[in-house]
């Protein structure tokens, strides 16, 4: 009955199927279908906070029914819907970076993409943008299927989730055209590399010090990721706001997250490595205070002269 109200109510019916699943998760058939097609549509809102309620909601699909056969059906849909929105991820990336990768990478996993909604009408003469929405929500879900308590013990596919990170972190700017669509897709990319770097971090969580044998690609990952957004950065005094700020903030994030949950398993800064000397040159450029701060201010009064010791005055 929730999901037969007006589009005016999807705030307060996403609020109740939220509820309803986290606190009565049962089996519920064919209505697992519907309700998978009502949030997948709400993503595809423009408000954030609906498109977050609707992630929310269709990660925790695999819950439903998750007592059945000692937690067996719930690992298989965790795991299946895990797949799934990985695949869909590549999918909406090639339409994304379409002519901007040299070799794309296709994905050949277990799963099978999910079905998204066709476009409506006015959304068709925008598909790239629709493209970039999508991949914002569908990202969200597999981050909060991570985050999430599991019911069971669960395989992540860890190998599957990083390969999509390195993939749409490997694209810069300088790859993309600077005709047709090109521009557009510039201006899309930070958001792009935004998400793919909060899936980073949820993996990170998800898995921890397990993610150690992946220790080498994640010492490549964050120097490269920084020598990608730092265009435009040496005429800049050190210490001074920069451009990119925000890719460049989040990746510090998610570094020094892999150093907690790794410490000195994680290889950051080991060695004379180039990834390492990069890593350690960013790390420095960006901690360096700005250079007005370390001059010295003489004191006009002084005449550069340094002032005798006054004498006590006796009484």
């Amino acid at each position: 009955s929730l999901l037969a109200l007006k589009a005016e109510c999807q705030l307060p019916v996403l609020e109740g199927c939220q509820a309803c699943m986290t606190f009565y998760p049962r089996a519920c058939g064919s209505l697992r279908g519907k309700l998978a097609t009502y949030f997948l549509s709400c993503m595809d809102a423009e408000t954030p906070h609906l498109q977050q309620l609707a992630c929310e909601c269709y990660a925790l699909l695999p819950s439903l029914g998750a007592g059945f056969a000692q937690g067996l059906k719930y690992r298989e849909s965790w795991e299946q819907q895990a797949h799934s929105l990985v695949a869909t991820l590549h999918r909406l990336l090639g339409r994304l970076y379409e002519g901007a990768e040299t070799e794309p990478l296709h994905y050949d996993g277990p799963g099978e993409e999910v079905l998204l909604p066709p476009p409506r009408q006015e959304e068709q003469t925008a598909s790239l943008l629709l493209a970039k929405h999508r991949f914002a929500g569908l990202a969200k879900c597999l981050c909060r299927m991570l985050r999430n308590d599991f019911g069971t013990p669960v395989t992540v596919p860890a190998q599957a989730i990083l390969d999509l990170v390195c993939r749409a972190l490997d694209v810069s700017v300088k790859s993309m055209s600077w005709f047709g669509d090109g521009p557009l897709r510039m201006l899309l990319l930070p958001s792009i590399h935004l998400e793919a770097l909060d899936l980073l971090a949820a993996l990170i969580l998800a898995c921890g010090p397990r993610l150690v044998r992946f220790g080498g690609a994640l010492c490549r990952l964050f120097p490269q990721v920084l020598n990608m957004w730092r265009a435009g950065q040496d005429l800049l005094s050190p210490g001074l706001q920069r451009p990119y700020s925000a890719v460049r903030a989040r990746l510090y994030q998610v570094l020094d997250l892999w150093v907690q949950v790794a410490g000195a398993s994680s290889g950051l800064l080991l060695g004379h490595s180039s990834q390492s000397d990069a890593l350690l040159g960013h790390l420095i450029d960006d901690i360096s205070p700005p250079s007005d701060a370390l001059k010295m201010q003489p004191n006009p009064t002084s005449e550069g002269k340094p002032s005798a010791p006054k004498k006590a005055k006796l009484s």
